[in-house]
Order: structure tokens, then sequence, then C-alpha cells
């Protein structure tokens, strides 16, 4: 474990999977944090020191076992990318608020979580992307 670890929320098929990607080309050790199982394993079996976790970024508990698991098997993550996002199309007269809220919890809530973490102190980089 003496490689640098990063944890990344909302790896999917599009951005995520591509930071997770240069991470490992330069030598990171990656946590993956994502919703679909399936996606997770398969992209453990291509990446290079990428190691999945399943898990709902607006759940806190959730958030804790994941890093608690990534902590044991990866290390302490010293970079954390915030890739999770909730999107909706329309004016804000249409859009139901539940649909805001829930966008919300993931875009916003979810990074204040993270950040929060003792892992995740004033010497840890924390970029959030909106793809």
């Amino acid at each position: 474990m003496n490689r640098p670890v990063a944890l990344v929320t909302g790896v999917g098929p599009g951005t995520g999977s591509a930071i997770v990607r240069r991470l490992s080309a330069g030598g990171y050790g990656i946590a993956m944090l994502a919703r679909n199982r399936d996606r997770l394993a398969a992209l453990e079996t291509e990446i290079d020191n990428a190691k999945g976790y399943a898990c709902d970024v607006t759940d806190e508990t959730q958030l804790d076992t994941a890093l608690a698991a990534a902590r044991r098997d990866l290390g302490e993550p010293s970079v954390l990318i915030h890739n999770a996002v909730g999107g909706a199309w329309g004016s804000f007269q249409d859009i139901d608020p539940k649909v805001l809220n829930a966008n919300f919890q993931v875009n916003t809530m979810a990074l204040l979580h993270l950040a929060r973490r003792p892992s995740f102190d004033s010497t840890a980089s924390v970029p959030a992307t909106a793809s």
C-alpha cells in the first residue's frame, strides 16, 4: 500500500470510469463508488489498482461502510473526486421539487458528507465534477 489512494464517486461508463483510468495510469490505488455493482466488478477486472464499492452516496451509513472498506483494502485516501451527479431538464415550474431535492442530495449533500469524514482534512484534494 505504498501508492497514493483516490476515492471517486459516480463511477459510471463515461466520466467516472475515465477518471479512474487516468488515476490508475498515474499510479494511484482507486476506490470506486457507484450504485451499479456489475459495472464496478467489470471495471475492477479492466483497470489496475481499482476496487469497487457499491454505495448510494446519499446514504451516510453506506458511505461510512464503503469508506471503511476502502481504507482497509487500499489505505487512507488523499484525493476525493465527487463525480456522482443528479440532474433534471425543464423549468423550475415544470420540475417536481422532489426531483430537485434528490439532485441536491447527490450533488451537494453527498460531497459535504464525504468531505467532512476524517480522511479528508485540509490537506486532501477534493475536486467535484459536473458532467
